[in-house]
């Protein structure tokens, strides 16, 4: 006679490897529920990747760039767009304005740094290469 069902080993065999899915996947997934989907090394990439975009704008286009950042503040507003860019939790520790000129030099903020929660970007002086930390 053949019965049909699963044996207690088999069902506890499912369960134990569920467990170790579960309990690697679940760091994965923790920002998704949190308050702060960004991290603060993405935030961090994200404000050297848009430093990078003004002063590459201020050479294309022969004029000045500036990027200002308020201390506090979770957002930003780039020079050629009027929806400001939203770190959706990071806060900024310090005020950084950033003005390029024409040739990519910083004509302000050169020589300083921003805190982007614990991670530094900061702005090297003459050249206007960007460092994050």
């Amino acid at each position: 006679m053949k019965s049909k069902g699963f044996t207690i080993i088999e069902i506890v065999v499912v369960l134990a490897i569920a467990g170790v899915l579960t309990a690697t996947a679940a760091p994965k997934f923790a920002n998704l529920f949190s308050g702060s989907p960004f991290s603060v090394e993405a935030a961090a990439n994200m404000i050297e990747s848009d430093i990078r975009y003004v002063q590459e704008l201020a050479m294309s286009t022969h004029q000045q760039g500036t990027i200002v950042f308020s201390q506090g503040s979770s957002s930003y507003l780039l020079p050629d767009s009027s929806e400001p860019r939203d770190l959706e939790g990071v806060t900024l520790g310090n005020n950084l304005t950033v003005t390029f000129n024409s040739f990519g030099e910083p004509i302000a903020g050169g020589g300083q740094s921003l805190s982007v929660g614990t991670a530094t970007v900061s702005i090297i002086n003459y050249t206007g290469k960007v460092n994050v930390q």
